[in-house]
């Protein structure tokens, strides 16, 4: 449920959004627009049990991390000047409508590390991190 939150919200910022199962599928993905995102699975990492000891279920938190892949593409670009200044635009975008905002049955979104993905053929792929946390019985 929470990717199909996060792609609903990130929808209005590029020219297309979806979701994306494997990383490696990615990079023989071209870029058929000049900005696009994906939204992936990352990690979930689960803490302690938060139920008082032998009353009722389990509770554990657990904070799950999740990136959104920016594919930014630009022609007549030698120096990738416009590229860059398209992909700096994209990630602002995304991380003000990202970080801050509570998801239904998470608490806020909080920024993660980010980095390059892969470069393509007039392109390149970025993916920003985000964690969320959710208690799971």
């Amino acid at each position: 449920m929470l990717f199909k939150q996060v792609l609903t919200r990130i929808k209005p910022l590029y020219r297309q959004a979806e979701s994306l199962a494997s990383l490696q599928a990615l990079s023989k993905q071209p870029l058929r627009h000049a900005n696009m995102a994906y939204v992936v699975p990352v990690g979930e990492k689960p803490e302690g049990n938060s139920r008082q000891e032998n009353v009722g279920k389990a509770l554990q938190k657990v904070i799950v991390t999740f990136g959104v892949i920016t594919g930014v593409r630009s022609f007549n670009d030698l120096s990738g000047e416009k590229g860059l200044e398209l992909l700096e635009t994209k990630r602002d975008e995304l991380r003000g409508s990202l970080h801050g905002h509570v998801f239904e049955g998470y608490e806020q979104t909080l920024l993660a590390p980010s980095n390059i993905v892969a470069y393509v053929n007039n392109g390149l792929y970025w993916i920003d991190r985000f964690t969320v946390i959710v208690y799971r019985n």
